[in-house]
C-alpha cells in the first residue's frame, strides 16, 4: 500500500481547507505509517507541519511553482511511487492518473451561490471541480448536506459519493500556553470576512445589544476585501473599541483566542461543514451559529442555533450569552469521538482499498 496525496493545501492554507487536509494527513500517518505516504505540493508555507510529517516518515515532493505543477508532475511521481491510489484533497485530479483517484469534496458554494465570489474563481472553480468529480473513482464529502448539493449538480455521482466527516485531531500548536492579554471579555469569531460570513448580522446584532460596552467582539481571520467595510461599520458606531479585528494568527494563538473567549459566534451562510464550530466546541466554549445548514452536523446538540440573516434573535442571543453553559464534559466527549481519527479510520480504510 503506498498512498500519493495532492497536499498542496495541507502545505500552503492556513484555513479550513489546510486544517482539513493537515489533520487528515495525520490520521493516515498514525494508522497506516509515514512511509507509505508520499505528499507532492509546489511548496510549503507551514514548516512546522511540514517537520511533523518527516518525523512520521513520510516522502514529502515539493514539485516546484507554476500553472500546470498538477499535470506536469503529479501523473509522473504517482507512476513512480507505484501509488495503489491517490487522493486530492480538493477537488483538483490532473489527467493521466493511473492509480484509483480520491477527491474530498468540500463544498460547492460557487455553484450554490455564484455571487459569493468573483466571476473567475467561480469559472475556474466550476471547470476544475467538474473534471475533478468526472475522473474520481470515488468521491468523499466531507457532510451530508455537501452530498446532497453534489447530487443536485451532479446526478451521476450518486453512485460514487460517500459522506465521512472530517477528521478532527487538535493541533499539536494549541497545547501552548500563550496568551492574548486581550483586557476585556469578549465573543469570539474565528474565519475569514467574506460576505457569505455573514458579518454584518453579526455586527449589527453586537451594535444593538445592551450588553456591547461590557463585552467586546474578537474577529480572528484573514482580513479580506469586505473587512474595510465593517471596520467603518464599527467606527460609524462608534465601536472602536468593542470590536477588536486581530487578522491571521498562528495555530497556538488561534488556541489561545478560544480559550479566552466567553462564547463563539459562528454566523457563516453557507459552508461545506463548519470546522471553527467544532473547535469551539473542543475549548468548551458555548456557541452561535446558523440553522438548517451544515453546521448543524458539526455542533449537533451542542450549539445554539439561530436563522442567519436574523437581526433581532442574533441580538437577543448575544444579551443572553452569559446564561449560556458549557456543553457538559460527558456529552462533549461523546459528540467529538464521532470526528476523531479512531472512529474514522475504519471507514478511511474502505475508501483506500485496506482489508
Amino acid at each position: 500500500m503506498h498512498l500519493v496525496f495532492d497536499a498542496k493545501r495541507a502545505f500552503v492554507n492556513g484555513t479550513g481547507l489546510g486544517q482539513y487536509a493537515r489533520a487528515h494527513l495525520r490520521m493516515v500517518a498514525q494508522h497506516l505509517g509515514g512511509q507509505a505516504m508520499t505528499l507532492c505540493s509546489p511548496f510549503s508555507r507551514i514548516p512546522s507541519f511540514e517537520e511533523e510529517m518527516k518525523e512520521a516518515g513520510a516522502n514529502i515532493v515539493f514539485v516546484g511553482k507554476g500553472a500546470f505543477w498538477r499535470s506536469k508532475h503529479l501523473p509522473k511521481i504517482a507512476a513512480q511511487s507505484a501509488a495503489t491510489a491517490f487522493h486530492a484533497l480538493s477537488p483538483e485530479v490532473p489527467s493521466g492518473i493511473q492509480a484509483p483517484t480520491i477527491v474530498t469534496l468540500h463544498d460547492l458554494i460557487p455553484f450554490e451561490n455564484p455571487a459569493y465570489h468573483r466571476f473567475p474563481d467561480v469559472f475556474l472553480y466550476k471547470l476544475k471541480s467538474s473534471k475533478a468529480l468526472i475522473r474520481a473513482d470515488k468521491v468523499v464529502s466531507v457532510s451530508a448536506r455537501t452530498a446532497t448539493v453534489a447530487a443536485r449538480f451532479f446526478p451521476s455521482l450518486s453512485s460514487k459519493i460517500e459522506v465521512i466527516p472530517p477528521v478532527f485531531v487538535p493541533a499539536p500548536e494549541w497545547k501552548s500556553q500563550v496568551s492574548t492579554q486581550y483586557p476585556k471579555p469578549y465573543l469570539l469569531y474565528v474565519g475569514s470576512q467574506d460576505l457569505r460570513k455573514n458579518m454584518g448580522t453579526l455586527l449589527r446584532a453586537f451594535a444593538a445589544s445592551k450588553i456591547r460596552h461590557d463585552l467586546s467582539l474578537v474577529l480572528v481571520g484573514p482580513l479580506g476585501s469586505m473587512t474595510r467595510s465593517w471596520q467603518e461599520f464599527a467606527r460609524n458606531m462608534e465601536m472602536e473599541d468593542q470590536v477588536h479585528f486581530a487578522g491571521s494568527v498562528s495555530e497556538a494563538q488561534k488556541a489561545a483566542w478560544y480559550r479566552g473567549a466567553q462564547a463563539v459566534v459562528y454566523p457563516s451562510l453557507l459552508e461545506g461543514f463548519g470546522l471553527p464550530v467544532l473547535e469551539a466546541l473542543y475549548f468548551q466554549k458555548p456557541v452561535l451559529t446558523v440553522q438548517d445548514s451544515s453546521m448543524e452536523e458539526a455542533g449537533g446538540s451542542l450549539a445554539h442555533y439561530l436563522p442567519g440573516l436574523d437581526v433581532r434573535a442574533w441580538t437577543q442571543a448575544i444579551e443572553n450569552i452569559q446564561e449560556m453553559t458549557p456543553p457538559k464534559a460527558e456529552t462533549l466527549q461523546k459528540h467529538l469521538q464521532q470526528f476523531s481519527a479512531e472512529a474514522l479510520w475504519s471507514a478511511w480504510k474502505k475508501v483506500y482499498g485496506l482489508s
